[in-house]
Parts: C-alpha cells; sequence; structure tokens
C-alpha cells in the first residue's frame, strides 16, 4: 500500500509545483487524505483534510455544503488520529447541519449520524456508541430497506458494540446475520461478506474455550500482516485475539510475549493512553500476575492504573471490572513487596492508588451500577476495610 500512498503524495507535489487553480488542489488533498485517513497515516490525513478545508472556505465561504462535506471527512481523520474531543465537536456540528438543511431521513444525515457514533465508540463509551448504532439501524431499515449496503453496515457498527460490551456471542450472531444479507446482495466472494465472516470468526473467539484454533488465529494474523500490513488496525486487533486464545489454552508465557509486543506497537502508534493500547496493557498485566511475575505486575500495573483513571471515565461494566481487577493486582504486589521486604515503603503507594479509586468509586462505579449490584459491593466493601485499617493502624487484611 505504501506505493499507493507515494502515489498520491507524488500527485500533489506535482500539482503544486505546477501551481494548480486552488479547487484542483484541494481535490488532490483531498483524494490523499482520505487515503491517508484509511490506509496510511491518519495524522497526516488530518493535515491534508485541514488544508483542503481552508481551501474550500476560501472559495465558497464557511457556510458551503462543499465545506460541510469535508468536514465531515476531516472530523472521521481525527478519529483515526485519536484526537477524539475536537473529532466529536466537529462531527456533532456536521450532524446538526444536516439536519437543518436536510431533514432527519436525509442520507447524508444518517452518513453524519454513524460518523459520530464511530467516534463515540472509538473513544471508549460503547454504551453511548450501542444507543446511537441501534437507533441508526432502525431508522436505515426504516428509510432505505433491510437489504441497503449501508444497512448492513450499520448493522456491522451494532455488532461491533456490542463486542465493546463484552457480548461477544450477540455480536458474532448479528455478524452471521450480516453475512447472510450480504451474501445475497454481493455475492459469496465479495470482500464485504468475507469481512462480516471474519468478524463473526472473531467475536467466537473471544467466547472459544481452552481448545480454540490457535493456529487459525495465527493464519489470521499472518494474513492481516501480507494483507494489510504490520500497523493495521485488523492486524493489532488480531494479535489481541491471539493472546486472548493462547491465555484460554493455559500458555501465558505465549501470551505475554505477544501481548507485550502489541503493547509497544499500539503505544507507538496511538500513544499509551489510547483506549486500545490500555486494553492491551489490561491483558499484559493479568498475564504476568498469572505468571506470578509480581515485580513487573507492580511496575506495570500502578502506571496503567494511574493512566486509566485520569484518561476517560469507564462508562459500563466491563471497564469497570477491568479497572478494578488491575487495581487488585496492584495490591496483591505490594503485599508481596512488602512480605519479600519488611523494609520496604509501600503504605505511600497503596495509599495514592486508594485515593485515586475513591476518585473512580465516585465518578464510574456509583453513577453505573446499582446499589445492589455485586461488583459495587465488592468495591464499597474492599475501599471500606482499608480506610477503616489505615485509621486504626492495621496492616492491609487478608482477602
Amino acid at each position: 500500500m505504501q506505493h499507493v500512498n507515494n502515489k498520491y503524495e507524488a500527485a500533489l507535489a506535482e500539482g503544486e509545483a505546477a501551481g494548480l487553480p486552488l479547487g484542483e488542489l484541494a481535490d488532490l488533498r483531498v483524494a490523499a487524505g482520505r487515503w491517508q485517513t484509511n490506509c496510511g497515516s491518519p495524522a497526516r490525513g488530518v493535515e491534508l483534510l485541514t488544508q483542503a478545508v481552508q481551501d474550500l472556505t476560501e472559495l465558497h465561504g464557511a457556510d458551503s455544503l462543499e465545506v460541510l462535506d469535508l468536514n465531515g471527512l476531516l472530523g472521521r481523520a481525527l478519529a483515526h488520529a485519536r484526537r477524539y474531543d475536537e473529532a466529536e465537536d466537529l462531527l456533532a456540528d456536521v450532524l446538526v447541519e444536516r439536519e437543518r438543511r436536510l431533514g432527519p431521513d436525509h442520507e447524508l444525515t444518517l452518513i453524519a449520524r454513524g460518523n459520530l457514533g464511530r467516534c463515540v465508540r472509538m473513544s471508549g463509551r460503547p454504551n453511548e456508541a450501542l444507543l446511537m448504532a441501534t437507533t441508526l439501524l432502525e431508522d436505515r431499515r426504516r428509510v432505505m430497506g433491510p437489504q441497503h449496503p449501508a444497512t448492513l453496515d450499520a448493522m456491522g457498527h451494532v455488532a461491533h458494540a456490542l463486542g465493546d460490551l463484552g457480548r461477544p456471542a450477540e455480536a458474532a450472531d448479528l455478524f452471521d446475520e450480516q453475512a447472510d444479507l450480504r451474501r445475497v446482495v454481493f455475492g459469496p466472494d465479495h470482500w464485504a461478506t468475507q469481512q462480516s465472516h471474519r468478524n463473526a470468526t472473531t467475536m467466537r473467539s473471544r467466547v472459544a474455550g481452552p481448545d480454540a484454533d490457535i493456529a487459525e488465529l495465527e493464519q489470521m494474523v499472518l494474513e492481516c500482516v501480507r494483507d494489510l500490513g504490520e500497523d493495521h488496525a485488523s492486524t493489532l486487533v488480531s494479535r489481541g485475539l491471539l493472546a486472548g486464545a493462547l491465555r484460554r489454552a493455559g500458555q501465558d508465557q505465549r501470551a505475554a510475549d505477544v501481548l507485550g509486543a502489541l503493547v509497544a506497537d499500539r503505544a507507538r502508534l496511538y500513544g499509551a493512553t489510547d483506549p486500545a493500547t490500555l486494553g492491551s496493557r489490561r491483558m499484559l498485566i493479568e498475564t504476568q500476575l498469572a505468571l506470578g511475575q509480581t515485580e513487573a505486575v507492580f511496575e506495570c500495573a500502578s502506571e496503567f492504573l494511574d493512566d486509566v483513571l485520569q484518561r476517560f471515565p469507564v462508562a459500563n461494566v466491563d471497564g469497570i471490572h477491568s479497572v478494578w481487577t488491575v487495581a487488585m493486582a496492584v495490591v496483591a504486589a505490594i503485599e508481596t513487596v512488602a512480605d519479600e521486604d519488611p523494609e520496604s515503603n509501600v503504605d505511600d503507594e497503596l495509599l495514592a492508588m486508594f485515593e485515586d479509586l475513591a476518585q473512580f468509586a465516585d465518578d464510574a462505579v456509583c453513577k453505573v451500577l446499582e446499589p445492589d449490584h455485586p461488583l459495587r459491593q465488592e468495591v464499597e466493601q474492599t475501599m471500606n476495610a482499608y480506610w477503616e485499617g489505615l485509621a486504626e493502624g492495621m496492616e492491609w487484611p487478608e482477602g
């Protein structure tokens, strides 16, 4: 794909050198920006599309339809570049304008809703994303029919949101339904039909038992690298799925090796606090804990917990459970350090962590979970036991 990227960039450079009119340069920037956003560097895509917006604003005015269309593309590029707040603001503005000018059922309005919903999902808010995707799917079925390609795309967004919420079996069933419809509309060999099958397999691998087909997932990784490149999002996802299958099969050291490399690559591409990177970091910590690598857990989990609590509010049960699991891993690691070295001063570490967790309990646990939810009760009981023990000068209670 690099040669295609070079072709777009070369065409743009030639156009700039030749002094093409502003409108033609804008078209070249849009073409290159689309490609970079979807297949190359989203950051470069943002740069190109931002310049194109400036070009078209100069030509047609800020309120023109041309600029409105391009702002939708720029919003998508910002989301792919992990600049979620900017992306969401811009995409929300585009949606408001679409509804005002075209009405709620116009195709371009529905596209704007889909773009905003994907941005919300990418930013780590799956509950909101599922609601937005579900209502959009209902409206697409009503307006465009159940077999329209855009309706089938909307089914995929619902399925992905279900997967994010820890409901992979439901997601796999919906991807199967999508595949059946795409087979009718496009044929069995069409790339979209094959993608639906692959997504269904991916979701089912998340609920597979110890006998999950590791060889099949290894082959999926190789195919993604071959077809999409090592840094493509689907390649990274397939590596995470392989790590999960290795863990379920009891091959924790292999899983840790895969996850260590995956964390490094996601941090390089997206940053250490991106939701996808944080998810891989959590899996790595849990694997290290299973391997008894206490020192590694202590080092990685403390930093992870700090990052995840500051990065974004946890808005769903699975996210809360993940944070709490890692927090308890930190506690276990601190206790082990204290047991192995009675002279170590880990009280300050423990206190700082529980101050963060107190905020976490207020911001997430009490807002998302009902008072009788078992996880909320566990969090509250553990927090109360720690603060009571601290007040009484006691050691951390076992269990």
